[in-house]
Parts: structure tokens; sequence; C-alpha cells
């Protein structure tokens, strides 16, 4: 179990660089606006949006939590994102665009929560 904190990102786009998560219980925390490179970030097991507006760059895959913090934001872009656990916007920003969001976890207890209200999905 670990997290790992991402502030200004600078990946390498070239071909062959991809992000593999950790163990099931890793978690990714962006801490400030950030493009995703749309071949290195695509698979997540945990998501937390922190600070700024993160951007998706193709379609994510979270098998596990995404939090969005009061701070923190998520653009959704054009894009179909999978998330497996539940989704939780504690006052931050969700930008949908024309994306989707798929809900698909196995478990019958997947939820929506957080202390503000997401808009659309």
């Amino acid at each position: 179990m670990g997290t790992l904190q991402v502030n200004s990102l600078a990946v390498s786009n070239a071909a062959g660089s991809v992000f593999t998560p950790g163990t099931l219980t890793s978690t990714v925390q962006f801490n400030a606006a950030n493009t995703l490179p749309a071949t290195v970030f695509t698979t997540f097991n945990r998501v937390t949006f922190a600070t700024g507006t993160t951007t998706a760059s193709t379609g994510l895959t979270i098998t596990g939590n995404v939090i969005i913090n009061a701070a923190g934001g998520f653009s959704a872009g054009n894009f179909t994102h999978s998330v497996g656990g539940n989704w939780t916007n504690n006052g931050g920003t969700f930008l949908p665009s024309t994306g989707t969001i798929n809900f698909n976890s196995t478990a019958a207890n997947q939820v929506i929560l957080g202390t503000a209200a997401t808009q659309t999905f």
C-alpha cells in the first residue's frame, strides 16, 4: 500500500512508456493541474485529485475509488472512463465535457458520495 504524489507532471510520451499501478491498495494523488499523456497514464487502482484540475487525454480505467478534494478537479474530456470503486466529490470540480463515466464494480455497494453533489455524468 502506498501513495504516489504527483505535482507538476513531466513525463515522456515516448512509445513504450507506460505507468503500471502497484498493489490494489495503491493511490495516485494529483497535487497540481496536469494533463495525463494518452499512452502513459491509462490505468490506476485508486485516484485522488487533491489540487488543480487533472485532464484526461484518453479513457482511464480506475479499478478502485475516485476522490475529488475541494481544491482538486477532474476533466473527463471526450472519453469513456471506467470506475470500479466509489466516487467521492468533496467540493472539487468535475468537468464531464462529452465524456462518460462507467461504474463497473462487481460489488453491489458501489456509491457516489461526498460533501458536494457531482453535477453531471
